[in-house]
């Protein structure tokens, strides 16, 4: 995927699931600009194998280091990897409850995000050999064969449209639902 699907799918999956998380619409509210910019962040991350790649050309000493370390799509497409960290950000809240509300949320959005990321490279052609890194180096994919595109491919911008689609049609409903916590009703 480009990152720009890799940013608009992590987003419309995981705001959704940050707001039936969020105890009230206040406080999806005031944390949604934070978990939003960790999820855009951790949608990118994974690519920092690839000093080519947008996330890549931002931080180039640290992809390059990255790209000498492991081949692209291995250690940083591993859900093994990044599913430990989320793991470990969720016990640490757990355990340690003075860990500011901020920081966890960062932590849960980037790995999060990553996650989602590795996700996304499942639906294409291109085989993630590290999605189970370093369980297993075997490829697989998570669309049959004609549903999985090549990056940047016209079916690649169908899934991007269907993502945007549905991430504005939740926008709407956050939208709707905000008026309604906030009694925004303008003058009625």
């Amino acid at each position: 995927m480009i990152w720009r699907t890799h940013v608009v799918s992590s987003e419309a999956v995981a705001l959704p699931l940050f707001y039936l998380a969020t105890p009230t619409s206040e406080a999806f509210a005031q944390y949604l600009p934070i978990v939003a910019g960790a999820v855009a962040f951790g949608a990118i991350l994974p690519d920092i194998d690839d000093p080519r790649s947008r996330v890549g050309r931002k931080l180039l000493p640290i992809a390059i280091v990255v790209s000498m370390l492991f081949r692209h799509r291995t250690a940083t497409h591993s859900l093994v990897i990044w599913g430990a960290l989320l793991f470990i950000a969720l016990a640490l809240w757990l355990f340690i409850p003075s860990i500011p509300t901020t920081a966890l949320l960062i932590a849960i959005g980037v790995t999060g995000g990553s996650m989602l990321h590795i996700l996304g490279d499942l639906m294409t052609t291109a085989p993630v050999r590290g999605a189970l890194y370093p369980v297993s180096e075997k490829l697989f994919w998570i669309l049959p064969r004609f549903m999985r595109f090549n990056v940047g491919s016209g079916l690649e911008q169908v899934y991007f449209l269907l993502f945007a689609i549905a991430l504005g049609a939740f926008g709407m409903f956050a939208l709707g639902d905000w008026i309604k916590a906030f009694d925004l009703s303008f003058g009625r």
